[in-house]
């Protein structure tokens, strides 16, 4: 937002406002001599040094905007990074994070159909900062790297989702209510990347993906209220699988339009034809 000031007192110079700027801070704003605006109290000192601020961490600035003449004659700036030319604050946002947030390699996107806590959960497990027993025992916090379900193996990221006997038979169940091809999958990052029946039409890819998701958010849940090992049975899975296809139609009808909203029978037997048919 302090960019987008910066913005206005350069191709607006003539309103009010800028008047005002100008009979405190100079013509110039005290942009061309920011020692000046920083001297002064209040905001605009902030204001005026934007461009020093961001470029002490790397991130250019005053270099996206340039000077041209408009079809009058006059002088007005424009903005690399927007197509357009008029600056916006999520364009330098977008610039800011490319250069700082980790790259994804492209396989898990916020899900607005879901919860943040969700989506947080996600990250995570992409980034390899889930604090499984594995993890944990690597930072000396925990001696014991064995699953907390099944006490059989260690407890690594792809174990808890894909290779516990729980999470297996969840997921069989799962595959079988959304007639996904039960192939055997490598790695967590297989269950991200699904995309089931649904792939080219986004909102019904959002939603499967709410699906993976609340999964993978229900097996984490079960796995931290686990403390000691239990064969698994018939009525825990079906238990499971029961949370997953609530929790999953609570989460997806609070962010959908009204006369949108999926039915809960439908749901449980037909999910794909019930998406299709409240689109």
């Amino acid at each position: 937002m302090l960019g987008k000031w910066w913005w206005r007192f350069k191709n607006y110079p003539d309103s009010m406002w800028a008047e005002a700027i100008k009979s405190i801070y100079g013509v110039d704003g005290g942009f061309d001599r920011p020692s000046v605006a920083k001297r002064k109290s209040g905001c605009w000192g902030t204001i005026a040094n934007i461009s020093n601020f961001l470029e002490k961490d790397g991130v250019s600035f005053s270099n996206h905007f340039h000077r041209s003449l408009n079809s009058n004659g006059a002088l007005k700036w424009s903005w690399s990074l927007e197509p357009s030319g008029v600056f916006s604050v999520r364009s330098l946002r977008c610039h800011i994070d490319n250069l700082y947030l980790p790259d994804s390699d492209g396989i898990w996107s916020w899900n607005p159909l879901t919860p943040g806590k969700l989506n947080i959960l996600a990250w995570r497990i992409c980034h390899g900062k889930l604090p499984t027993m594995v993890n944990l025992a690597k930072i000396g916090i925990w001696s014991s790297n064995l699953c907390r379900i099944c006490h059989g193996d260690p407890e690594s990221e792809n174990h808890i989702f894909l290779e516990c006997p729980v999470s297996k038979e969840v997921w069989q169940l799962i595959c079988k209510w959304w007639r996904l091809l039960d192939n055997p999958l490598v790695s967590i990052r297989d269950i991200l990347q699904c995309k089931g029946n649904v792939a080219g039409h986004q909102r019904l890819a959002w939603i499967h993906e709410a699906i993976m998701l609340t999964f993978i958010w229900v097996i984490w849940k079960y796995r931290n209220l686990r403390g000691h090992s239990h064969a698994p049975n018939s009525k825990l899975i079906l238990a499971l699988v029961f949370e997953v296809k609530s929790l999953s139609i609570f989460w997806i009808n609070a962010r959908k339009k009204k006369g949108q909203t999926l039915r809960w029978s439908e749901w449980c037997s037909d999910p794909i034809l019930e998406c299709y048919s409240r689109l």
